[in-house]
């Protein structure tokens, strides 16, 4: 009996390749399954998701007494649920977001990357901390923004000290 796909007086299996002269990505030869295009509910859901998020952009800018109340109820449940051990364990983790903390876990992640040859990570992590730190100071010195609000106090503070010394000063 001979079946489709076999030569004859053969019993293996012959697979037979269509020729094709474009790349395919796929064995079936079916397209990509993207771009797709947004459906009618993908669009609702898009547009329910703007609305809530502009109203509540607009309604927050307005007022916040609503939400400062819900935030009232909050700030009294987590309170009440205050124990030492709870206190110890925060005070624990706010070291993690310390002047000490942050600089650990970017030198941990140095040393991560260096330890699994990450060499491509290692450098786009230096190069983001070198890019973010010269637009720190940028914007401290006042050079993006034109004005630094950090130059007015200080030199606001100046100018109170020095009427502070001409008033002492005075008979």
């Amino acid at each position: 009996m001979k079946r489709s796909g076999q030569a004859p007086g053969s019993t293996e299996r012959v697979l037979v390749v269509p020729d094709v002269h474009h790349r395919q990505r796929r064995p079936t030869g079916a397209p990509p399954p993207l771009p797709k295009t947004i459906g009618l509910t993908g669009k609702l859901w898009v547009a329910a998701v703007l609305l809530v998020v502009v109203s509540g952009a607009i309604w927050l800018h307005v007022t916040t007494g609503a939400l400062d109340r819900l935030d009232a109820v909050f700030i009294r449940l987590v309170t009440s649920a205050r124990t030492a051990w709870l206190d110890s364990l925060t005070r624990g983790l706010n070291w993690l977001g310390s002047r000490w903390g942050l600089p650990t876990f970017g030198l941990l992640a140095l040393a991560l990357a260096a330890v699994f040859r990450r060499w491509r990570h290692l450098v786009v992590f230096l190069v983001s901390l070198a890019v973010l730190e010269a637009l720190q100071h940028a914007c401290r010195s006042g050079s993006i923004l034109g004005y630094s609000p950090a130059m007015k106090v200080l030199a606001s503070a100046r100018a109170l000290k020095v009427l502070n010394v001409r008033l002492a000063a005075a008979p």
